[in-house]
């Protein structure tokens, strides 16, 4: 029954509904849980106080003396953003225990009975670089705020599990070479599934080409593909060779670009997930570009329109959760002829090579073919720079856009408002993300670490100098 409530309060937090009703009513079942939750971190005080080694009922303030002498504890919200949840919660006006058990009481999908020490180990390790941070901004302001997250408890480790690899040799030939060799979509419109597990068993002897708007996208002659995501490419035994920007992914519109431009005001991007414990970030983004296509295409009016992470994670290549690239994600999608929903195959972080090859699936979606830009592909024969206007005018006419980013900062783990800048973020990427438009100085980013992280989900970054190389490479679909 426990691991059942803590399921159930789980949904409620990653829920992309817009049922309040519904909500409500989980959430009345889950109160019991959430309850329990209290009264077992009331019998832990004093375990807590040696743990810590720190009296629990000391306020978190007297750590930090400086900000309390720099501003009103209650003026902090140029540094600091107090609200958790559906309330405001000021870590620096409450005890230590009072921030465990509020954390939590928010928070019920993250508590773990067997791991309660190291977990409360960890919140405490990030409300002082929350405080360290609060300190620092108001000596030298900056333009975002820290808070409370779903990722406070996270350890090192559990943070470092949503990520994948930063940017090495071997991703940008496994990219360049996938992308190269992506296969042709089927013509074949049934919605019902053939059994194809996701593996193009064709071969050509000449270039095939598809026909997208009017262009033709080109594709060179490839060898029959084995399963996306092995190794069976024979990388490290064939010259690594570049791909051009087809000419289709070059946005016709070039008139000028607005101040502000945001897909979501108009109603074309989906709620942010979570992916969990999952380092699945480039099926979540890959996936988000796709719902907001088919929204901007009016191929769907559902604005929770919710795509099968779970398909790419555990069909799309070996060991999703540990990483892979949108040219992963589109490729399956082009071999499968397509993929199915949420409800059909819900995400589970825990079934990470678990594609069941057997079952019917209905396909949801569909792309004809998706573009590549960036320092993987060449343009007159050299590799593409993407400036800020380039990704700007590829979002306002072809929609959101897959890009990374280097994660890194401890600060996007406790991000919440305002404008994330880093001067010494690192260009290496290691974090998918969808950005879905832009405003007079930065960009506006859908995250898939669930809507209790950042604002709602989403958060801002400052553009104008390749911020954490997020101008590395971009990928869209094409339907």
């Amino acid at each position: 029954m426990r691991n059942l409530l803590i399921l159930i309060v789980g949904i409620v937090a990653a829920s992309s509904t817009t049922d309040a009703a519904l909500k409500d009513a989980i959430t009345n079942v889950a109160a019991p849980f959430q309850r329990e939750i209290q009264k077992h971190i009331d019998t832990q005080k004093q375990f807590l106080g040696k743990l810590l080694n720190i009296d629990p009922d000391s306020q978190l303030s007297q750590l930090f003396p400086a900000i309390g002498q720099l501003t009103n504890l209650t003026k902090l919200k140029e540094c600091y953003n107090p609200s958790i949840g559906d309330e405001e919660f000021n870590i620096f006006n409450n005890t230590i225990f009072d921030v465990i058990k509020t954390y939590y009481k928010v928070f019920p999908e993250n508590f773990q009975l067997t791991k309660f020490g190291d977990k409360a180990k960890n919140l405490f390790q990030s409300t002082q670089e929350i405080g360290q941070y609060t300190v620092d901004c108001l000596l030298n302001p900056s333009e975002y705020q820290l808070g409370l997250t779903q990722l406070t408890d996270f350890s090192g480790s559990e943070y470092n599990s949503l990520l994948g690899a930063a940017r090495n040799d071997l991703e940008d030939r496994l990219i360049v070479s996938n992308f190269r060799e992506r296969p042709k979509p089927s013509n074949n419109e049934s919605d019902d599934d053939d059994d194809n597990d996701g593996v193009s068993t064709g071969s050509g002897s000449s270039s095939s080409s598809d026909t997208t708007s009017g262009s033709s996208i080109s594709r060179p002659t490839s060898k029959p593909r084995k399963p996306l995501g092995g190794i069976g490419i024979g990388l490290g035994r064939r010259k690594r060779q570049e791909v051009e920007v087809d000419p289709i992914c070059f946005p016709k519109n070039t008139e000028p670009l607005p101040e502000k431009f945001d897909w979501r005001k108009m109603g074309k991007v989906t709620p942010a997930r979570y992916q969990g414990s999952c380092g699945g970030c480039w099926a979540f983004a890959s996936l988000a570009a796709l719902e907001s296509a088919y929204l901007i295409k009016g191929k769907t009016s559902n604005k929770n329109f919710d795509l099968s992470e779970q398909q790419l994670i555990a069909c799309g290549r070996k060991d999703g959760c540990n990483g892979g690239t949108s040219v992963d994600a589109f490729n399956y999608i082009l071999a499968n002829n397509g993929v199915t929903d949420e409800g059909t195959m819900p995400f589970d972080a825990k079934k990470n090579n678990n594609c069941d090859k057997k079952k019917k699936k209905k396909r949801h979606a569909r792309i004809k073919d998706y573009c590549l830009r960036g320092i993987y592909a060449k343009v007159d024969g050299k590799p593409e720079e993407l400036t800020d206007q380039q990704i700007q005018y590829a979002i306002r006419e072809y929609g959101p856009v897959y890009a990374t980013l280097n994660a890194d900062h401890i600060a996007v783990k406790h991000l919440k408002t305002g404008m994330y800048s880093n001067k010494k973020c690192s260009k290496q990427t290691n974090h998918a993300i969808l950005v879905v438009g832009w405003d007079k100085k930065g960009w506006i980013i859908k995250n898939s670490w669930g809507k209790k992280w950042g604002d709602d989900g989403f958060f801002r970054m400052k553009r104008g100098s390749n911020m954490c190389g997020l101008n590395t490479y971009i990928t869209f679909p094409i339907l």
